[in-house]
C-alpha cells in the first residue's frame, strides 16, 4: 500500500465470491492497526465490499455495474465536483 496514493485514488474495489473479500479486508485492518498504518485506517472508507462471480477479469464489470458500487462511485465523482468547485 505504499504505492497507493490516496490523493488521487478515490475508490478501492474489493470484490470476490463468497467472503473473501471480508475476510481480506479484516486481515488488512487487523495488519494496518499492528502495523501503524495511519493513512490506510484514515482511508478505510474508500474501500467498497462488492460481490464477483468469480476472480476473472470479466468479473470487473459485473462489479462495476452492481447498484452498490455505482452508488459509492457517483459519490466520489460528485465529492471531486463540490471539491473543484471550492
Amino acid at each position: 500500500l505504499r504505492h497507493v496514493d490516496f490523493d488521487k485514488i478515490k475508490c478501492v474495489l474489493v470484490g470476490s465470491p463468497g467472503f473473501v473479500n471480508q475476510d481480506f479486508m479484516a486481515y488488512l485492518q487487523e495488519k494496518a492497526t499492528a502495523r501503524g498504518e495511519r493513512t490506510l485506517l484514515q482511508h478505510r472508507s474508500r474501500f467498497v465490499l462488492c460481490h464477483a462471480s468469480s476472480g476473472h477479469k470479466r468479473a470487473v464489470a459485473e462489479m462495476l455495474a452492481s447498484p452498490a458500487v455505482a452508488h459509492a462511485l457517483s459519490e466520489t465523482r460528485v465529492l471531486g465536483d463540490v471539491q473543484a468547485l471550492e
